[in-house]
């Protein structure tokens, strides 16, 4: 049996992605000859522990999808009441994994085992290991909380990430399980699969469609269809090769055949209902009260929130109220020229330095309706007031912050030191960070004002994100550019000095096992002096006129590399989940450990 875990959000029915990601996960187990089973919140609440663990939940820092992340620590307790065993994550699908597995003795003789790194898409570990590890994750998450009340987000993969670094689980070397972006990058450029794509694969037992790896290549919309084609793909190249082939054959015939009474029945009109409305990469999320978060789950800062989208979790909007400018209240329109000469600043930087930012559009003027204010925060959007939207991307976990003066360095050791361990590839690692390092220091030489409450982030692969560079605008009747004394601007290059040498005394230190890094060296040095030409002149930069975006006609078409005949099979596949939840989620209490969903026996 391999288990998976779904639960519909409280008050939601299933969302048609999400059911074709569940048939496409099912079809592709049952192919490969396991027995699929997807387990859900009532396999949790067996748990003898479970009041206690939802109330450990709420003491947890879950970010700003809460319920989101809180599935996905009870997912582990679900796999506990059915005696443990294999459980995949339910974008994650089979490749060189066939039932036999499932049905030998589980490895490392029943201890909980992970097999992506900390990643929690595919693990396995007897009953007693999933209750133990299940238990240890909800410790961590609350230690979490206690060690740093202003964390924000301690999901489950990071308390894996902490019993990993213990040796409390274990990791299997080499990885099982790979996300398939360079498979997924050479299928939406229409390429076929080579010989190097079989190579790449031979051995992994599972992909893993995480958001990320298919999110560069395909609209969400496009996600259990990426799943499927990428599937058959591999197949029709490389089926031939592998050392399980069984299960991927089956998969090539069944997502890849359909009857021509399918193929008649099932076309993009009748598709408009469900999933395959949008399929094109200019799929965009709207700003509106049913796709926005809650507002008692969205982080802020002094002026602006941070407000995810449902439908598309790796975008969101900043959103600013019009009347927060304190020291203007005279011109609402104030934060509104702001906004505009920092999307223009932005254009600006990207272009000239090749800086990376979160800013996806310009800001637009929504009017703050009733039925909106109750999705808002009601301490900073009143009803009838206006707002000032801007889409952007969410920011990659984990970041580590980068400071710029000796006051905030000395906290960041200990920060770095945690990061550091979740860099998988370091070699690519600093090579990304030197560019992006170079490119930051020459843009700051040039555009001191960064330099006023410096924002940057660094992520596990080495990129550089530049955050709030609004900062470089002051709010008066015209919008003016700070100043910066060169002072400060000394102590921020001597500071970014030793942050760069102990990154890559990391990085480059001659081995690719994990270590501590040394203690960083003085982030000041009185002795070293830099000359920092400051910017000549300031101009005042006006008002500018705030360019609205225009809806565009969405084309009903398949995003590239995926075939029509692939769209139409998971198309029918998830129609019995679609069409008849209520069965597809019954639970039979009497016996947790052989219950399987409806559709899946």
């Amino acid at each position: 049996t391999i288990n998976t875990f779904f639960n519909a959000f409280e008050g939601q029915s299933i969302d048609p992605i999400d059911a074709e990601i569940l048939a496409v996960w099912r079809h592709a187990w049952s192919s490969a000859g396991w027995n699929p089973r997807v387990l859900n919140l009532s396999h949790v609440t067996l748990h003898p522990q479970y009041e206690h663990v939802l109330a450990d939940l709420n003491k947890m820092p879950l970010g700003t999808n809460i319920e989101y992340d809180r599935l996905c620590y009870l997912r582990h307790f679900a796999m506990a009441t059915v005696g443990g065993g294999w459980m995949a994550d339910y974008d994650t699908v089979p490749l060189n994994m066939n039932a036999k597995y499932g049905m030998a003795s589980l490895p490392n003789d029943g201890r909980f085992t992970l097999g992506e790194n900390h990643v929690p898409s595919l693990m396995v570990g007897s009953g007693e290991e999933w209750d133990r590890v299940a238990m240890a994750l909800i410790r961590e998450g609350v230690a979490a909380r206690q060690r740093n009340e202003e964390r924000e987000l301690f999901s489950d993969m990071h308390s894996l990430a902490e019993l990993l670094q213990r040796g409390e689980v274990i990791a299997h070397t080499p990885q099982l399980v790979l996300q398939p972006d360079a498979l997924l990058e050479t299928m939406s450029q229409g390429r076929a699969f080579d010989e190097d794509a079989c190579n790449d694969t031979q051995g992994l037992m599972a992909l893993h469609f995480s958001h990320r790896s298919t999110g560069k290549h395909y609209p969400r919309l496009a996600r259990p269809l990426a799943m499927a084609q990428l599937l058959q793909q591999w197949s029709d190249v490389c089926g031939d090769r592998a050392t399980l082939r069984r299960g991927q054959v089956e998969i090539k015939q069944n997502f890849a055949s359909v009857s021509n009474k399918h193929k008649a029945t099932v076309t993009p009109s009748q598709r408009d209902n469900t999933s395959f409305a949008v399929l094109s990469r200019s799929d965009s999320p709207t700003f509106s009260a049913e796709n926005i978060q809650r507002p008692d789950n969205v982080p802020c800062g002094s002026y602006k929130c941070f407000f995810g989208v449902r439908s598309h979790p790796d975008i969101g909007y900043l959103v600013t109220p019009s009347k927060m400018n304190l020291q203007h209240p005279k011109s609402e329109a104030a934060w509104l020229k702001v906004l505009d000469a920092t999307w223009d600043f932005a254009q600006r930087l990207e272009k000239e330095y090749g800086i990376e930012h979160f800013l996806l559009g310009a800001p637009e003027t929504i009017s703050v309706s009733s039925k909106l204010a109750q999705h808002l925060r009601k301490d900073r959007y009143e009803k009838g007031s206006k707002a000032y939207i801007q889409k952007v991307k969410k920011a990659p976990f984990p970041v580590l912050k980068i400071p710029c003066n000796d006051d905030k360095a000395h906290p960041f050791q200990s920060k770095l030191i945690k990061f550091l361990p979740f860099v998988k590839q370091k070699k690519e690692f600093a090579s990304e960070f030197k560019k992006g390092w170079y490119e930051m220091r020459r843009m700051l030489r040039q555009e001191t004002c960064l330099i006023n409450d410096f924002q940057l982030l660094l992520d596990t692969k080495g990129k550089l994100y530049h955050i709030d560079l609004d900062r470089c605008f002051e709010v008066g009747d015209t919008i003016t550019e700070r100043n910066v004394g060169e002072s400060y601007t000394d102590e921020c290059f001597e500071t970014l000095d030793g942050i760069e040498e102990a990154i890559l005394q990391y990085m480059e230190g001659g081995n690719n096992q994990m270590r501590r890094p040394a203690m960083l060296p003085p982030f000041t040095n009185k002795n070293k002096t830099e000359a920092i030409p400051s910017r000549q002149s300031k101009q005042a930069l006006g008002a500018a006129q705030l360019p609205l975006s225009s809806s565009q006609e969405t084309e009903h078409s398949l995003p590239p590399g995926i075939s029509s005949e692939v769209a139409a099979t998971v198309h029918r596949l998830a129609q019995p989940i679609l069409s008849n939840e209520t069965s597809i989620f019954a639970f039979d209490k009497s016996d947790p450990r052989p219950t399987i969903n409806t559709f899946f026996n």
